[in-house]
């Protein structure tokens, strides 16, 4: 009796060894989708509705699955109905860069999935109320144009605008731009100095202004 309750042991842990390895649950993440479909701040979770989402299109695994005009098929549903289904056609300096974005304006709030090709994951767009309590994750990158270096802002368009905060050195953080498209570029940096940035959102329902709490600072040395 007691080999026969050892066997049925034994067999019970390799039942659930095997469904924990083929049937454990999983998540999808902005960040398994080739490291590149995600919003170009990185967030799954958005404030305020009637405004553009700005996405990264998982390139190049988007130009592989693209249709012979050279589009692929991008979908938003809620609750299994399709609140966005359009082709967005790729150019060919998108395929030269090896990033696509495509804009789309939600017109409501709640859970959504978005669906690029084969691939999707989930996000939230909440009432601009709650950018109040949000802090942006800007990505902030040093580059050259022209042969001269500037420090690129993206990940703005969270909010209806965006403000751009710098500091140059141990000097005082000065409002040096407010924009309101998703990405910034600051040319008036110089050799040898270093810059520190920090981000602050604004959203507005109705006739309310919001306000974010403000990004982490960044710094950047010129060199």
């Amino acid at each position: 009796m007691r080999k026969h309750n050892t066997l049925l042991s034994c067999v019970l842990a390799a039942a659930l060894i095997i469904c924990s390895v083929f049937f454990v649950p999983t998540s999808v993440h902005a960040e398994d989708w080739y490291g590149e479909l995600k919003t170009v701040s990185g967030a799954t979770t958005f404030f305020g509705a009637k405004h553009a989402i700005e996405f990264q299109l998982p390139t190049p695994r988007a130009f592989d699955q693209r249709n012979d005009d050279n589009s692929i098929e991008v979908k938003i549903s809620q609750n299994g109905k399709d609140v966005y289904n359009e082709k967005i056609e790729l150019t060919y300096a998108e395929w030269d860069a090896q990033k696509a974005f495509v804009k789309i304006t939600i017109p409501k709030t709640g859970s959504f999935k978005i669906s690029v090709g084969d691939k999707s994951f989930k996000f939230k767009v909440k009432k601009a109320s709650a950018i109040a309590s949000y802090t942006p994750k800007p990505e902030i990158t040093l580059k050259k144009q022209d042969d001269k270096p500037c420090v690129v802002i993206r990940g703005l368009d969270s909010g209806t605008k965006a403000k751009i905060y710098r500091r140059i050195g141990n000097g005082k953080m000065k409002l040096i731009k407010t924009v309101k498209k998703g990405e910034y570029i600051d040319t008036d940096v110089k050799v040898g100095k270093t810059y520190y940035y920090q981000v602050q959102l604004v959203a507005k329902d109705g006739k309310k202004t919001y306000t974010s709490k403000m990004s982490m600072m960044e710094g950047w040395e010129i060199s």
